[in-house]
């Protein structure tokens, strides 16, 4: 008799310690599974402000990488609300998990087979499967089973949340690796259908040129004094006067830089041909000093027109204006005769 007791003692003492050992297990696995919760919110909240932000900061958006840009964010806000309810707290144990039944081959210290039970059958496993029922469980054995149950349901509800939270964030990362994939096969490759099969052919589209598509072309600033918004009237008539400038001066550079050295008394008209430099001479003293001013001045033209150009590229620079030294005849007083010389 003693002896059974002695038994029964000791069989109490090691239900009990297992027990305890089973909810350390337990409770171990829920720290994790929050754990990995909380690191998928972190995660993509970083992500989702990141991609806002480049986004947001890019100039040139086309429609593809909207596209993708938003069924990312889309995946990423399913990933991190299923990760959010992950940690609200459930404790109804008759609630959880219901049609579940145990099974001979549970294992009873493995938190998503420990969900499947309740208090006394779960006791009543573990006293028969583990101590041959020399155990009787007291009301602490009672309580601590109830919380194994309980975090074990938790951890197993965690678990499952994770699961499809990460199943949204792969899919919320490839997003955008799948659409630069499908950007460079479809660039690539295409299909054609010749002598009624269909057969696959690769493009020679270069990259250079697919990323020309998509981000437009590169700013290049227009030299003169004009500000950067430039209407379409004064890049017309700046482009007009520009080549009309250069190819006279290009035409003429080398005949004026050995003239000019040669014969100074010639006019810059002589110089010069073909450029009308100066008005024509008249006999009047007024029409005589009248000068044509060249090159015109830009500020002359109007440039109230409403459409406006930021990007503005010109292949020819314009030369440098050089300097014209403009002669005019003296101006002789009409009262001085040669009579008066000759009495002086």
């Amino acid at each position: 008799m003693l002896n059974l007791l002695i038994q029964k003692k000791e069989g109490n003492c090691r239900l009990r310690d297992f027990l305890y050992q089973t909810y350390d297990m337990v409770l171990e696995r829920l720290k994790y599974a929050e754990a990995k919760n909380t690191i998928i919110v972190t995660l993509l909240g970083a992500l989702v402000i990141g991609g806002f932000r480049i986004y947001n900061e890019t100039p040139y958006r086309p429609d593809i990488a909207t596209f993708y840009f938003w069924n990312f964010i889309l995946f990423a806000v399913f990933a991190i609300t299923v990760s959010l309810s992950s940690f609200m707290p459930n404790i109804k144990l008759q609630f959880l998990y219901k049609g579940k039944t145990p099974a001979e081959t549970d294992s009873l210290i493995y938190y998503e087979h420990i969900s499947k039970y309740d208090v006394e059958t779960y006791l009543t496993a573990v006293n028969r499967r583990y101590f041959d029922s020399e155990a009787t469980p007291g009301n602490l054995d009672f309580d601590v089973a109830a919380q194994i149950i309980i975090n074990s349901r938790s951890a197993y509800r965690k678990y499952s949340i994770s699961y499809y939270a990460i199943v949204f964030s792969i899919f919320a990362i490839l997003t955008p690796v799948v659409g630069i994939i499908y950007f460079f096969l479809s660039s690539r490759v295409h299909l054609t259908n010749e002598d009624g099969k269909t057969k696959v052919q690769y493009g020679k589209i270069k990259f250079i040129e697919d990323i020309k598509e998509l981000t437009g072309k590169s700013k290049k600033k227009v030299q003169g004094p004009i500000s950067k918004k430039r209407t379409q009237s004064t890049y017309e008539l700046e482009q007009s006067r520009n080549k009309f400038f250069t190819a006279g001066v290009s035409k003429n550079k080398n005949s004026l830089s050995q003239t000019a050295a040669a014969d100074l008394d010639k006019t810059p008209a002589d110089v010069l041909p073909g450029i009308p430099l100066t008005a024509p001479q008249s006999s009047s003293s007024e029409s005589a000093n009248a000068q044509m001013p060249w090159p015109p001045d830009p500020k002359d033209y109007d440039y109230a027109s409403e459409d406006t150009y930021d990007d503005v590229t010109t292949d020819a620079e314009p030369e440098p204006e050089h300097e014209i030294v403009k002669t005019e005849p003296p101006l002789v007083p009409s009262h001085v005769s040669g009579d008066e010389d000759d009495e002086n």
